[in-house]
């Protein structure tokens, strides 16, 4: 009865040991895979290194992008971010939203005597295939303006 009951033990810990191996150690959590991929984004952004978010842009719209991220890739740029951080995550099922606080100083002659901006701004993000994509939109030129108009007197 004893070989049978230490036997028993024996199974039982070596089926619960190797349960417990069954999930990578390594394995990030949704929450640290996201806010490793958002950081990657905007570190990318800043720098200039439009490959690099070429291949975090939702695989859905990349197509699309290309020639945006192209333009990007060709012209001077139009602001320098002076710093950027995480504030917020947001995650709801396959999608989420970060928020970055950014300090910005625009370029442009006409906006280059602004003094830096700091503002609040939030990327979509999606999950696709176990990892997550920016739901990256084309600048749009009346956000812009309409973010500036708490500044201009």
């Amino acid at each position: 009865m004893k070989i049978i009951q230490y036997f028993l033990i024996v199974f039982l810990l070596s089926g619960t040991s190797s349960c417990i191996h069954l999930q990578p150690k390594n394995e990030l959590s949704d929450e640290q895979l996201l806010a490793s991929r958002a950081d990657q984004y905007w570190e990318a952004y800043t720098s200039r290194n439009w490959k690099v978010v070429h291949d975090l842009i939702d695989p859905a719209i990349k197509d699309e992008l290309t020639s945006y991220i192209d333009t990007l890739r060709s012209s001077e740029p139009t602001a320098e971010y002076m710093y950027y951080k995480k504030k917020n995550i947001e995650i709801d099922g396959q999608k989420a939203e970060v928020t970055y606080e950014v300090m910005i100083k625009y370029l442009h002659p006409y906006l280059q005597e602004l003094p830096p901006q700091k503002k609040f701004l939030t990327n979509n993000w999606i999950k696709r295939n176990e990892n997550w994509y920016i739901i990256m939109r084309e600048f749009n030129v009346q956000d812009f303006f309409d973010s500036l108009q708490s500044h201009v007197k």
